[in-house]
């Protein structure tokens, strides 16, 4: 997620510094900027949501694809866990257009920002508590999971980059063994529901001295060299995800370990808003007041993004269980074959 926030803001800082030195006219170069970073925001925020899909769809994976009865049935079958999840995205298209535009800031020498080489593929992690339930008389179980930051991550720092967040996901999901046979592996039919709140807001300052900048004072333009540039931003996003998921799923039990796989159809819908503005000022002791404005834009208002219509994605996943004496241990691989998004989860828990 800090990784999320620092592509957009330098993105953001990037086209500011362009703004400095372009040719054409002020308005121009703003409506051309306003298409770029906007275009940018709505790639990363679709691309994010679909992410978030992939994490709500492996959150609450249990490698047995029954677990049994809560009533009648001694002991009742229930369990209760921690899990971590992993969806990993290519960064190839935004870090090709990351480092064509600091590129172009170097050549000016007016603003400053470096950014390191960024990896090709970046993990985007969610944990979240998780229950499963056994059905009463007929074999089904149940599974809810949560998870939420609790504002723990509100106006972190790291460097000149200052960033927030909230976030919020809940799923259910229910399971109807077909198969439940002890020579032969269990197999379940299931569907399952999950709907994701985030909220993401970060700021960034950057400062470059021995700047020169042409300055007009008392209606005539004189060239100031040795000053400060100062290049600030700020983003303020907000999503909305709904996901849809219909599933197969096999086990077996080999003494404590319990190979499993499935398959999974998957669709979303979501929503969201966001904004941003930045602007860049001068600084020198010649300038009256001090401080001189040399350019500023903004998504001028909230601009909303939704999602008309259902994409099915088709997803594989596999993994293998430990169970003994009650405690639980499951790894968990998830590919989905249309975007071909990779993801991971481990769970560990206790199960009655």
């Amino acid at each position: 997620m800090k990784k999320k926030f620092y592509l957009i803001i330098v993105l953001l800082i990037s086209v500011c510094g362009k703004a400095l030195f372009a040719e054409e006219s002020l308005d121009d170069t703003r409506n051309s900027n306003r298409a770029i970073i906007n275009q940018a925001f709505d790639s990363v925020m679709c691309q994010m949501n679909d992410l978030i899909t992939e994490n709500a769809s492996c959150l609450n994976v249990y490698a047995d694809s029954y677990i049994g009865k809560v009533y009648p049935s001694f002991p009742p079958h229930w369990g209760v866990s921690f899990t971590a999840c992993a969806s990993f995205f290519d960064t190839t298209e935004f870090n090709s257009l990351v480092q064509t535009f600091i590129a172009g800031l170097k050549e000016s020498h007016e603003v400053s920002v470096s950014c390191p080489d960024i990896p090709t593929y970046i993990p985007l992690p969610t944990f979240a508590l998780a229950t499963r339930i056994g059905g009463i008389v007929l074999p089904f179980d149940i599974g809810l999971f949560g998870l939420s930051t609790f504002k723990v991550i509100d106006d972190w720092n790291i460097q000149n980059i200052n960033f927030d967040v909230d976030f919020l996901s809940l799923g259910v999901d229910i399971r109807y063994c077909i198969v439940n046979s002890a020579k032969w592996p269990k197999i379940s039919v299931g569907a399952g529901y999950s709907f994701t709140r985030g909220t993401e807001n970060g700021s960034l300052i950057c400062e470059t001295s021995g700047v020169t900048c042409d300055v007009e004072i008392e209606g005539e333009v004189q060239t100031l060299i040795d000053g400060t540039s100062k290049a600030m931003c700020s983003t303020d996003i907000t999503n909305y995800t709904n996901t849809w998921f219909l599933q197969v799923q096999t086990s077996k039990k080999l003494k404590c370990f319990i190979p499993f796989g499935g398959y999974r159809v998957v669709t979303n819908y979501y929503s969201g808003k966001y904004n941003w503005e930045y602007s860049i000022d001068y600084y020198h002791e010649d300038v009256p007041g001090g401080v001189y404005s040399v350019d500023s834009n903004s998504s001028q208002g909230d601009r909303t993004l939704s999602k008309n219509g259902f994409s099915v994605y088709n997803q594989l996943f596999l993994g293998c269980g430990i169970q003994a004496k009650g405690f639980t241990f499951n790894l968990c691989a998830q590919w989905n074959i249309n975007t071909n998004y990779i993801s991971a989860s481990m769970n560990i828990g206790y199960k009655m």
